[in-house]
C-alpha cells in the first residue's frame, strides 16, 4: 500500500517547525498533491490548540457513537463544530487570530476603541461605521494587526 491510496482528497499537512520534519519528509506529501502548512513560528500554542479540540471532538462526540463512513463523520463532525461554535462570533475569532497566534494581518472592524482611533487619527467629525474602518485598513495591509495596535495606543489617555 501507498500513500498515494489513502491521500485521496486530502489536500494539507499541518506540522509544527520541529527539526524531525526533514525536507525529505515533506517531499513524500508533497508527491501525493499536500500543501505542506508549519504552524506559525510565534504560535507555540498552536499544536496545543488544535490538539485540544480534536481531543474533545473524540471525547464528548465520536467516542460516543459508531461512524458509518466518510460521509457520516464529516456530517457529524460538522454538527459538533456548530454546536461548539455558535455563539463565537467574528470579533471573538479575529481576536484569537490577533492575540494567541500573533497574525500580522488581521483588523476588528467592530472593535468601538479602534473606530474612536480611527476618528481621531483621522479627524473625522463622525464616528465610523465597521465598513468604514475595514475600508480604511486596507491601506495597512499586510500588517493590519500592527496598525491597530498602534492607533489603538496612540488613543489612550495617558
Amino acid at each position: 500500500m501507498h500513500l498515494g491510496e489513502h491521500a485521496d482528497g486530502v489536500k494539507f499537512l499541518i506540522r509544527d517547525r520541529d527539526a524531525k520534519f526533514t525536507v525529505a519528509f515533506d517531499a513524500v506529501f508533497a508527491a501525493a498533491g499536500m500543501r505542506i502548512i508549519k504552524t506559525p513560528v510565534q504560535a507555540p500554542h498552536a499544536n496545543a490548540i488544535a490538539e485540544r479540540w480534536v481531543g474533545s471532538a473524540r471525547r464528548e462526540c465520536l467516542d460516543r457513537m459508531l461512524v458509518a463512513g466518510e460521509r457520516h463523520l464529516r456530517l457529524v463532525l460538522g454538527e459538533y463544530t456548530d454546536h461548539c461554535t455558535h455563539r463565537i462570533g467574528a470579533w471573538t475569532v479575529q481576536g484569537a487570530l490577533l492575540i494567541a497566534l500573533h497574525r500580522p494581518d488581521v483588523v476588528r472592524p467592530d472593535d468601538l476603541a479602534l473606530r474612536h482611533a480611527v476618528q481621531a487619527r483621522y479627524g473625522l467629525d463622525h464616528l465610523p461605521d465597521p465598513a468604514e474602518v475595514a475600508d480604511l485598513a486596507q491601506r495597512w495591509r499586510p500588517y493590519r494587526s500592527l496598525a491597530s495596535s498602534l492607533l489603538l495606543a496612540a488613543a489612550r489617555p495617558t
